[in-house]
């Protein structure tokens, strides 16, 4: 074997180690991801129903009896819808693998639906051009970005961007919402997950945000011209 190939041998052991690590990390990142909406959601309404059947065990009154248990069935009612969303958050739409934009769209609307915030998506790329597994890089971290606007940023709007300057592909996920401070959000916000997620496609992540003037999200990749994907 000659001494080159013993070196490029050499260099993707302890790459492969490296990747590993990564790919833990995300996953981890996703894990307190799936935990923090089961408990601010799913586990607070368990905890109101519940609270709401003890309260059963004690009324006589026929109608004030059959408005708890209305009241119950839209909790119950809901509870379910959230799971659901829940559910179609954390698998990866099929369509990904051929069209990001499509998918991205169908989740601009469900947020809309559910939310009521509008997400303006403009783009002068072809992300048909990608490859599943960017495609579904891109996909999670505009998913995780536009979610903390929601939960946090306090918004009517989303913009969304994907462009091509200076050789990067640029995607921008921007809001004007009431901002934070990065050095108290350094590990929230899922920060570490979507940096993560961003080294596993070649790309880098970079987040702005000032209290009082939003939040801009921030991902870089190799311009297509190079041949990354």
């Amino acid at each position: 074997m000659s001494r080159q190939n013993e070196k490029k041998m050499e260099f993707e052991f302890q790459i492969h180690p490296v990747q590993n690590k990564k790919i833990l990390q995300a996953q981890e990142e996703e894990r307190k991801r799936i935990s923090r909406e089961l408990h601010d959601s799913v586990s607070q309404d368990l905890i109101g129903m519940l609270i709401d059947l003890r309260v059963l065990k004690n009324i006589d009154r026929e109608e004030l009896l059959h408005c708890k248990i209305n009241k119950m069935e839209q909790s119950i009612l809901t509870l379910i819808k959230q799971i659901k969303n829940i559910c179609v958050e954390l698998r990866t739409p099929v369509e990904i693998e051929n069209n990001l934009e499509d998918s991205l769209q169908k989740f601009f609307n469900r947020i809309n639906k559910q939310f009521g915030i509008t997400i303006h998506f403009n783009s002068n790329i072809s992300t048909n051009l990608f490859n599943s597994e960017i495609n579904t890089g891109i996909y999670r971290i505009c998913q995780e970005a536009i979610m903390n606007a929601v939960k946090y940023a306090k918004v009517e709007e989303i913009f969304v961007r994907f462009e091509v300057r200076n050789g990067f592909i640029k995607i921008e996920i921007t809001d004007k919402g009431i901002g934070f401070r990065i050095q108290d959000k350094k590990e929230g916000l899922g920060l570490l997950g979507m940096k993560e997620r961003a080294e596993l496609i070649n790309g880098k992540l970079n987040v702005q945000s000032r209290v009082g003037k939003g939040t801009v999200v921030q991902l870089l990749l190799p311009s297509l011209k190079e041949g990354a994907y």
